[in-house]
């Protein structure tokens, strides 16, 4: 089997909304589903999803394609990977490929990170056992100290490494797991003279991290004595890279997607215990600010962000600092204050679950909270100083929103908290928006295909090429025996027609096209265009609908012919008679050709 071959099964056996709703929130509209775009910032829904065709399109930023470039784009990943992925989310089995030769490197690391995640996993029953041998008593008892019930130890694999330099490297040696796996797995640190390593985890409580398809990716521990630092996470591997996980989001995923909105907290207790209480949609940071890959994890699953840090000045500021990223990313915020020298964690268990629901459902917008922030102590009336102060805060939140209708009402309420004319906060969001462009942004932004660039589509080509890729074989092959070259020709969908005129009926699929297409990403942005559009009707009513846009192809045809035969008529000079009297004949036919087609 051919590698090839092997995508095209796992194509066959693969539904393409599932998978992309891993990814993102999917709504069902006519025969599609839509969804904020993964790929560009937008506030209204163009991303579609094809569950027949299997193919996505965003009539946004152009990016489209089918399940494997859906998965390549999200996962950074190449094509035989992202192969491999969704095999193994389907639970197809991956063969040996050894003619696959290009892809030798690509495959060494996949196999690599199946090693990884099986050291990682006993390691995970490592820790698990050492938690309940007498060696974890203090973890234990810590863990009772904070609430965590035996259940929730259970059921998120909680663990305990023990006081030891390499009790955990024996164990993974004893499993036949090599002294070079063991370096590259994170799991030991290299001696200063590098003649040894020692388990990088040692007299802490152990939380496994978990990707999205469930597998261990790594550790955070936290300290059980007056060992610095307090937490620590593993170092980035071939599974493990800080900036696109967060702690819980595999457990919490549903939920959210549910609810329609995520908890944010800071820690590994914060989100044990709001669980503990039966608060599911939340998950936490892994001891780092923000990242877009974060933002773009939460976006998979839900619109709207409650952010909920310690009330302390720490915890505020690093609300600050991830706010900015999440508004940025397009995504609803809210902030939940608790009262001073409460957490998460401290709150639910005193105050109980539906104490800090109610906390939740009255959240305050973002705004309030920044323009909080940015009075806290000021004396109204606002001094013109005070007002130029707050506005400078609140700018890098405000003038980064995406959405025009957004940003200009949220002008509005800016300067009516802080009693200033609007139009002075609007223009004052213009300049700062301005030194942003002017500068790098930093960020990786798709842009929509040109539209000074892309050739005119008109309303029939349009149509007829709908009806044409989403109709029967057999009216599709009727109409393209009625189809003639002269009809498309000069058209930017041109190319397709073409395709689809030589390919068998039966072999229209996108695969077969974009393979053709892919060095025309006009044509090839046109086609998937064509290939999400909502088409409905009879079999009956496409095949009439389909030859009204045939017969407005050919009048514009016509018409475009007539139009060019006046323009040679009048440019011939004297003693042209001969030319002269043949295009005033092919003008007579053309002029009664489109008489007839609008008879």
């Amino acid at each position: 089997m051919t590698p090839r071959e092997f995508a095209e099964r796992v194509r066959e056996q693969t539904d393409i909304v599932r998978i992309i709703s891993d990814y993102v929130v999917l709504r069902k509209r006519g025969s599609n589903y839509m969804a904020l775009c993964p790929f560009h910032r937008e506030r209204t829904p163009s991303f579609a999803v094809h569950p027949v065709k299997q193919i996505f399109k965003c009539f946004g930023c152009g990016q489209g394609g089918d399940v494997f470039a859906f998965v390549m784009r999200m996962e950074g990943c190449s094509w035989w990977e992202a192969v491999c992925l969704i095999a193994e989310k389907q639970g197809i089995p991956i063969p040996s490929l050894a003619a696959h030769k290009s892809t030798s490197d690509r495959e060494a690391r996949i196999e690599w990170q199946r090693r990884l995640a099986q050291i990682n996993a006993w390691a995970c029953e490592f820790f698990e056992r050492c938690l309940h041998e007498p060696k974890g008593e203090a973890a234990r008892v810590y863990l009772a100290a904070r609430g965590i019930s035996p259940d929730a130890i259970r059921r998120f694999h909680l663990g305990y490494a023990p006081e030891s330099w390499t009790a955990l490297s024996e164990y993974l040696l004893a499993r036949r797991v090599t002294r070079e796996e063991l370096e590259r797995s994170g799991l030991v640190v290299l001696r200063e003279d590098r003649r040894g390593y020692y388990d990088r985890f040692r007299h802490r409580l152990i939380f496994p991290i978990r990707d999205l398809q469930g597998r261990i990716v790594g550790f955070g521990g936290r300290a059980l004595g007056t060992e610095e630092p307090k937490y620590l996470n593993s170092p980035e591997t071939a599974l493990y890279t800080k900036g696109r996980h967060l702690f819980g989001l595999f457990d919490a995923r549903d939920a959210i997607r549910r609810m329609g909105q995520a908890i944010l907290v800071e820690g590994y207790f914060d989100w044990l215990a709001l669980l503990e209480y039966g608060i599911e949609n939340v998950v936490a940071t892994l001891g780092t600010a923000l990242t877009d890959e974060h933002v773009r994890l939460l976006r998979r699953y839900a619109e709207r962000v409650v952010l909920n840090f310690d009330a302390d000045v720490a915890g505020r500021q690093a609300m600050s600092r991830n706010l900015e990223r999440l508004i940025h990313g397009g995504l609803e915020v809210s902030i939940v204050c608790l009262p001073e020298g409460e957490d998460p964690d401290s709150f639910v268990r005193r105050f109980g679950a539906a104490a800090y629901r109610e906390r939740i459902a009255a959240a305050a917008h973002y705004l309030d909270f920044l323009l909080d922030e940015a009075l806290r102590g000021a004396v109204f009336p606002l001094s013109p100083s005070i007002q130029a102060r707050a506005l400078k805060l609140v700018l890098p939140y405000v003038a980064g929103i995406p959405d025009a209708i957004e940003r200009s009402a949220t002008a509005d309420r800016v300067a009516g908290r802080l009693g200033m004319e609007s139009a002075l906060v609007r223009e004052a969001m213009k300049r700062y928006r301005r030194a942003l462009s002017a500068g790098d942004r930093g960020e990786d932004v798709l842009e929509p295909i040109s539209a000074e660039a892309a050739p005119d589509v008109t309303e029939s080509e349009r149509l007829l090429l709908e009806i044409l890729l989403h109709a029967d074989d057999k009216v599709r092959a009727q109409l393209l025996a009625e189809l003639e070259p002269d009809d498309v020709r000069g058209l930017a969908s041109e190319r397709i027609f073409e395709l689809l005129r030589t390919l068998a009926p039966t072999c229209v699929s996108y695969t077969a096209l974009v393979e053709q297409l892919a060095e025309d990403p006009f044509a090839l942005d046109l086609l998937e265009r064509a290939l999400v559009a909502d088409v409905s009707g009879t079999q009956e009513e496409l095949l009439e609908r389909a030859r009204g846009s045939l017969r407005g192809l050919r009048r514009r045809r016509l018409e475009r012919e007539l139009f060019a035969l006046q323009a040679e008529i009048e440019h011939l000079r004297p003693g042209e008679e001969e030319r002269l009297n043949e295009l005033l004949r092919r003008k007579y036919e053309v002029a009664t050709a489109l008489v007839k087609q609008g008879s």
